[in-house]
């Protein structure tokens, strides 16, 4: 059995959600549990380096939970080869151009959502991703029933609920998604919610604007990168 190493450039992880899901639940939670276990028995071990405009804060998250790496540097930490994955959790504002330099740097891409403030700085990220071939994913919505006032409700929602075993013990749901792209890095497992994906949920919620401001349907075209 064989341990790899992936380098993690993590940005933004001094906010909330960055922090405690991403960083504490997720990341130090693998390392913690000794890796990710791939299916040939082999481990991946997950190493941050933290990335943030605060270098207090940066310092303060690093020293609480026993991380070696932290920079206030981003451009630094692109430049580092052994670093092969970049992470965004910080403001939507910045995430387009974040991705865009990543990418430029040859770094495989995985972030939160939305990917951009419009749809298309999301077709350009995922376009820019597409043509470097790095391989990419975003933070993924939890399913949810599709509601329609004008039909009655399919779904018989007590009929699929189930006694939850007091033994049983679930794992965090960033965490499981941030092992199921992992696994998509090192042994190919499918992970389909890439960029595009991401661009679609911008275009589903300009359209929402859309249809509210004219008070009109709005058509949602497929998407192609």
């Amino acid at each position: 059995m064989a341990q790899h190493r992936l380098g993690i450039i993590m940005n933004g992880v001094t906010g909330r959600m960055g922090t405690n899901q991403h960083l504490v639940r997720s990341i130090l939670a693998i390392r913690a549990q000794g890796g990710v276990a791939l299916r040939n028995g082999d481990r991946v071990m997950p190493d941050p380096i933290l990335v943030g405009r605060n270098e207090e804060k940066l310092a303060q998250i690093a020293k609480a939970h026993g991380i070696a790496r932290w920079t206030t540097k981003l451009d630094m930490a692109l430049k580092n080869p052994d670093d092969v994955l970049f992470f965004d959790a910080a403001t939507t504002r910045l995430r387009a151009g974040l991705l865009h330099k990543a990418i430029a740097a040859g770094k495989d891409i995985y972030c939160e959502k939305p990917i951009a403030e419009n749809l298309k700085d999301a077709l350009a990220v995922a376009r820019a991703a597409k043509k470097a071939g790095v391989r990419h994913g975003v933070v993924q919505n939890t399913p949810r029933p599709v509601w329609n006032p004008d039909v009655p409700q399919p779904i018989r929602f007590f009929e699929t609920w189930s006694e939850v075993p007091d033994s049983a013990s679930y794992d965090n749901g960033f965490k499981a998604e941030w092992e199921m792209f992992i696994r998509h890095l090192f042994e190919g497992a499918p992970f389909k919610w890439t960029l595009l994906e991401g661009a679609k949920g911008v275009q589903l919620a300009e359209a929402g604007l859309k249809s509210w401001k004219e008070r009109r349907w709005v058509d949602i075209p497929p998407l192609d990168v």
